[in-house]
């Protein structure tokens, strides 16, 4: 059906008319993405309304006759958001949104102390936990021995492991999943998206991380900023909250009625796991709309500002954002406030440093407000200079050593 990042997709019809779904997963972090994936899609089946396929079958090891990890699950009748939205009647697309905000509030009001992805054993990993439905073969036979930390949900304890993302998914780059959680505070999942991990391994040393060590800076103050907005929220608590999230809510993953807009099913869930609230209110589709809104990490396309957009489109925006304030103001005040955070978060997620340089100085110029915020938190052409300088000593170590003796002995003399 599909060739995804990290798996391929295809639809079998069996004898009795039946029809399921197979993901062949690509080897990168083995098992571990797996379990977390059949574990997350458990979880939000027992915790949530949300229609989300039920798992048949799973092996989360490649010792098997397919030569690869897999999963059999229930086919989710629908069309892809993507396909089939801009066909619906305004009222089919406020069908979709108002069913897309309780999706989000249903995730959203699971929590945890911990950021991180859903592993379903415990500290043995002998048992079968969140997936007592769900069958296995043959029993996992685990690699090594993850970081699990214990969370509670609702009276039963589950296990936080390290978190699937993109950013260290990067294939054949992928970090160890030891280096990518669980993480207790937002300052450690910043460091850890900066730095490709727990201790960092990000390559090219001081000269190329600097940059992310001044998003990250930049990232301190404005999260002050944001904890005084937020203050009655976060007065209550000594400690950072995390929210479960899909972690890859796109258009390509939402299955709807075309018929009705009514949303069918979310699929995909890779992704899945416990996330900081700003990264958790994050809109699904269509609805996603922070690139329009302010300067994000692929800052040509950024800040359209809904230039091409109806009248309708805007009711239809504000249609769901009033679905979400009703449904959680919490919720609300994330996904409406936290867009800059997001942004700073993709900002660390870049590639090469020179792409975030180039964003953090845009960022400088346009979205930061001196009369309202004062200076920004360092100066950004001293930095530069400063940056410049380190450049030279590491391109032209011997010249740079040699140039900077010829000036040690002029002054001596």
């Amino acid at each position: 059906m599909d060739n995804g990042s990290y798996a391929r997709v295809f639809l079998f019809t069996l004898e009795n008319g039946m029809q399921v779904i197979a993901r062949i997963i690509l080897p990168v972090r083995e098992s571990v993405k797996t379990e977390a994936e059949v574990a997350a899609m458990e979880l939000v089946r027992a915790r949530t309304s949300i229609p989300v396929p039920k798992v048949y079958l799973y092996c989360s090891t490649p010792e098997n006759p397919v030569r690869a990890e897999w999963i059999l699950m229930e086919y989710m009748p629908g069309l892809c958001l993507a396909d089939g939205f801009e066909q619906l009647t305004y009222e089919q697309k406020r069908r979709t949104a108002t069913d897309l905000a309780k999706i989000m509030f249903s995730l959203f009001n699971i929590t945890s102390a911990e950021c991180g992805s859903i592993s379903p054993y415990s500290g043995d990993r002998s048992d079968e936990s969140l997936c007592h439905n769900s069958l296995r073969y043959p029993l996992f036979t685990p690699l090594f021995s993850p970081r699990l930390t214990p969370t509670t949900l609702k009276g039963q304890s589950v296990m936080v492991g390290p978190i699937n993302d993109i950013t260290f998914l990067d294939y054949p780059r992928q970090v160890d999943p030891q280096r990518c959680g669980p993480f207790n505070s937002e300052r450690s999942v910043m460091e850890a998206f900066a730095f490709l991990g727990t201790p960092p391994t990000r390559p090219g040393g001081k000269l190329s991380c600097w940059v992310f060590e001044k998003t990250l800076e930049v990232y301190d103050v404005v999260k002050q900023f944001y904890n005084n907005s937020q203050q009655s929220e976060v007065s209550s608590s000594n400690h950072d909250r995390f929210h479960f999230a899909h972690g890859d809510l796109s258009s390509f993953n939402i299955l709807i009625d075309p018929s009705t807009g009514a949303v069918t099913g979310i699929i995909d869930w890779e992704m899945a796991g416990f996330r900081p609230a700003w990264l958790a209110a994050v809109g699904g589709g269509w609805f996603d709309d922070d690139s329009e809104r302010f300067l994000m990490s692929d800052f040509q396309n950024s800040r359209g500002n809904h230039a091409d957009e109806t009248p309708a489109d805007a009711v239809l925006r504000a249609h769901f954002r009033l679905r979400l304030a009703t449904l959680d103001a919490q919720l609300f005040r994330h996904h409406l406030q936290g867009i800059e955070l997001r942004a700073l978060l993709y900002a660390c997620c870049n590639e090469f440093d020179g792409n975030t340089e180039m964003w953090l100085e845009k960022y400088k110029d346009q979205e930061w407000v001196v009369a309202r915020r004062g200076d920004f938190p360092f100066d950004f052409i001293e930095w530069l200079h400063e940056r410049f300088d380190l450049e030279d000593r590491c391109v032209f170590p011997t010249a740079f050593s040699s140039f900077l003796t010829s000036k040690g002995n002029c002054v001596a003399q």
